[in-house]
């Protein structure tokens, strides 16, 4: 080996050496208060879409409204718009609100639901105040007719108590469980309004 070989050699196993180790995060699961019994049909919640800016796993943190920046070397386990559909597809499938909840069109569904991520960061508003920010917004349509049932969007915002990733979906995961625990049962009840007017079809009796 040659003297300028061996010295790339050492460059290269420097390098590998120096690189930090990658880290992943997760919202956690929310908390939930389990129905009697379905009041809903069949729910497909179909992928949901992003702003750019959230397309991939990078960790977002802004600075200024009009700075943004990513964390090197920490990411989501997946993109902010994979991340919450698969979120909000377990947790509404958990909830005991609806009969079934899918992810293909196959049986098919009662209603459709989309949705489109526009914010899922961190936002530093001052040297020590740090809040986990998340934007999102739901619609439910009619399998059959494509009309929209229902439509919310949420804006979501969490204090961070330690300006760290992890700190990050702390917060986050905080506001989407307040995001679960308001949408839940107003699709649901759109789902069963929705029922109530086609002849012949029928849901549960709401639960008291």
């Amino acid at each position: 080996m040659s003297v300028r070989s061996a010295f790339v050699a050492v460059a290269l196993l420097a390098a590998c050496a120096s690189t930090p180790e990658t880290h992943f995060y997760r919202l956690s699961a929310p908390t939930l208060t389990l129905a009697r019994q379905p009041v809903a049909g069949v729910l497909y919640v179909e992928s949901f879409e992003a702003d750019a800016v959230f397309s991939d796993d990078r960790v977002v943190y802004r600075t200024s409204p009009y700075k943004l920046d990513y964390y090197n070397y920490h990411r989501w386990t997946s993109p902010p718009a994979v991340h919450l559909t698969d979120y909000l597809r377990d947790a509404y499938a958990r909830s005991g609100l609806f009969g079934r909840v899918v992810t293909a069109s196959t049986p098919p569904p009662d209603a459709i639901l989309s949705g489109r991520v526009t914010g899922f960061e961190e936002v530093d508003e001052s040297a020590s105040v740090w809040l986990g920010r998340l934007e999102l917004e739901l619609t439910l349509s009619d399998a059959q007719s494509t009309a929209i049932l229902w439509n919310q969007r949420f804006s979501e915002s969490e204090p961070i108590a330690q300006r760290t990733p992890e700190g990050l979906a702390i917060a986050l995961s905080t506001a989407m469980e307040r995001i679960v625990q308001s949408s839940a049962p107003a699709l649901a009840e759109a789902m069963r309004a929705k029922a109530a007017t086609v002849p012949g079809r029928s849901m549960p009796p709401e639960t008291p």
